[in-house]
């Protein structure tokens, strides 16, 4: 095996000692808590897209202005919620 360095801790057997751990050594093991989970129902945001762009594409020019709902103002986030 070659060395990469003289210094006598760079080949150590045992595991290194960070310097952060000592600073969080003062707390003490935390309890777990459980994670309300989402509740997913119905498709996914893709696959609402997905069924609206081609409902808008087989529908008429005319008829998809009236469908589209034009609100100034709006930011790009706003509009999609």
């Amino acid at each position: 095996m070659r060395r990469l360095s003289r210094e006598p801790w760079a080949l150590r057997d045992e595991p290194t000692r960070l310097a952060a751990n000592r600073q969080f050594g003062r707390y003490g093991p935390m309890q777990p808590q459980a994670v309300r989970q989402p509740d997913v129902t119905g498709q996914s945001f893709a696959e609402q897209v997905a069924r609206t762009r081609q409902m808008l594409r087989s529908m008429d020019p005319e008829v998809v202005k009236q469908v589209i709902e034009f609100h100034k103002g709006l930011t790009f986030f706003e509009a999609l919620a």
